[in-house]
């Protein structure tokens, strides 16, 4: 905003939160939303958020950007009756809600004693998880493997059978849209704009955020289900395409870009962007 009037131009800007929001006043986005040429946001509960600090005549200049995968990049997985191998990819850190899952770990090995966590990614408390995991008696069965590449995180998922994001605070994350753009349900939490990517019962589950029992119920419900987990994938997968495909998603942006640039104000969102 400041570069923008010292030289004279316009300019626009993403928000994705959810960090932002619990400063908005001390980033000025008030002033910032007032300023810009128009406002990208991620999902319809970022752009609630920023509606909040806006006057009401400013909300049109506020449209939704999704964050989207390059499709091209996965390919669906083909779920096996006896696969029984989970997926976390993130940051290790509190707000990611790990311990959770491991809790629930613990209740359902008894009654899947062949099943492996993969934990892709790294952070301030993997020392104190791989503990957790001890503690639980949970060491043989999960992989720690640290940060990975794109391309190697793409190999993780399509050797998968279910991902498991449980966090406490999140945007709309992009790895559970990669998850499902190859063919694995999720299972997450319904916090901020994931209900707009997760539909619960289609493509995934949502959980209440800190509850272990919920997770335990629909960590085996897929678990024993090859077919359920099929249909999620495939829905998955479809939901990725029409809403969440970065081959849209770039084209739409640069269509706001150029009716602000032209003086007219496009719409916040498509509905749909693509037909499968």
């Amino acid at each position: 905003m400041l570069a923008a009037t010292l030289a004279g131009i316009r300019f626009s800007f993403t928000v994705h939160g959810p960090a932002i929001f619990l400063e908005p006043y001390r980033w000025r986005l008030d002033l910032k939303v007032q300023q810009a040429l128009f406002v990208s946001c991620i999902s319809y509960y970022c752009r609630s958020q920023v509606m909040l600090l806006s006057p009401i005549q400013e909300w049109p200049k506020l449209h939704i950007v999704h964050c989207g995968v390059d499709l091209q990049r996965f390919v669906p997985v083909t779920h096996q009756p006896n696969s029984k191998r989970l997926l976390y990819t993130g940051r290790l850190s509190a707000a990611k809600g790990v311990p959770i899952l491991l809790q629930a770990l613990q209740q359902v090995v008894p009654h899947h004693p062949n099943l492996v966590l993969t934990l892709v990614g790294d952070g301030p408390d993997r020392a104190a998880l791989e503990t957790l995991a001890a503690d639980l008696k949970l060491t043989s069965y999960l992989k720690f493997v640290g940060y990975q590449s794109q391309d190697t995180v793409c190999q993780y998922l399509l050797n998968s059978d279910i991902f498991v994001l449980p966090s406490f605070s999140e945007g709309l994350p992009v790895a559970l849209m990669e998850a499902l753009a190859a063919g694995v349900p999720v299972i997450t939490t319904a916090i901020a704009g994931i209900g707009e990517l997760v539909e619960d019962g289609v493509n995934g589950y949502l959980i209440p955020p800190g509850a272990v029992e919920p997770l335990v119920q629909r960590l085996k419900q897929l678990l024993e289900d090859a077919d359920l987990r099929q249909r999620m994938g495939q829905a998955g997968l479809i939901k990725v395409e029409q809403e969440f495909n970065l081959s849209q998603e770039v084209p739409w942006l640069k269509q706001i870009m150029d009716a602000a640039l032209s003086g007219k104000t496009e719409t916040i969102r498509p509905q749909i962007l693509y037909e499968r």
